[in-house]
């Protein structure tokens, strides 16, 4: 799920529920503090979801084999703050650029006379195979409620939400089911009052 980099209630739900949450960063400081900002969300959506979330830094638009000091500079504040980083960098390639002229997936660019489109092909094969090498194992996603499984033995029960702790709630919400006394005693008036209008 591609996601805006900013801080909301739709970010921070999709962080608690992520396998892998990855965080593109260009080789600029500025970009480096709003994925520091990015950590720290997910580093606070694992205190309320109660596990831990995995994330991973991927470099993009670089430009090998030169690499500017800014963007070795960044890398290596990464490292330091123990940051796990792709080793898989997304290069800064024409072929990139050329998909939303175009339109569709790199592979649908093999008639549009694109430059180095086999160079980005190999590029994406690699980040998208160390994407998955860093996947959480199966099991995990299991553990955490069977929402990656087309079992529904393996889904966790939905249970009733309880929101006796909100605002202007001074109670506990009635279970679905038995209907409340007051309920009953309304359906049961309102019989009685179709009842007397049939008679008359």
């Amino acid at each position: 799920m591609d996601l805006e980099g900013t801080k909301n209630l739709v970010v921070s739900y999709a962080i608690q529920k992520s396998s892998l949450v990855v965080i593109p960063v260009k080789g600029s400081q500025l970009d480096a503090e709003l994925a520091t900002e990015q950590i720290s969300m997910v580093k606070m959506q694992e205190r309320v979801a109660g596990r831990a979330i995995p994330y991973a830094i991927v470099f993009t638009q670089t430009r090998p084999p030169l690499s500017p000091k800014t963007q070795r500079f960044i890398e290596a504040q990464f490292a330091q703050l123990g940051a796990p980083i792709f080793d898989t960098q997304i290069v800064d390639r024409e072929a990139f650029r050329a998909m939303f002229s175009f339109g569709g997936s790199l592979a649908g660019l093999t008639d549009k006379g694109v430059s180095g489109l086999s160079a980005a092909l190999a590029n994406a094969h690699a980040f998208t195979q160390e994407l998955v090498d860093r996947l959480p194992q199966r099991q995990q996603i299991r553990e955490r409620g069977g929402l990656m499984t087309n079992d529904p033995a393996e889904r966790a029960p939905i249970g009733r939400i309880d929101v006796s702790g909100l605002p202007g709630r001074t109670r506990a919400p009635t279970p679905i089911g038995r209907p409340s006394a007051k309920c009953r005693r309304a359906a049961a008036s309102l019989t009685a009052r179709r009842g007397r209008r049939a008679v008359t």
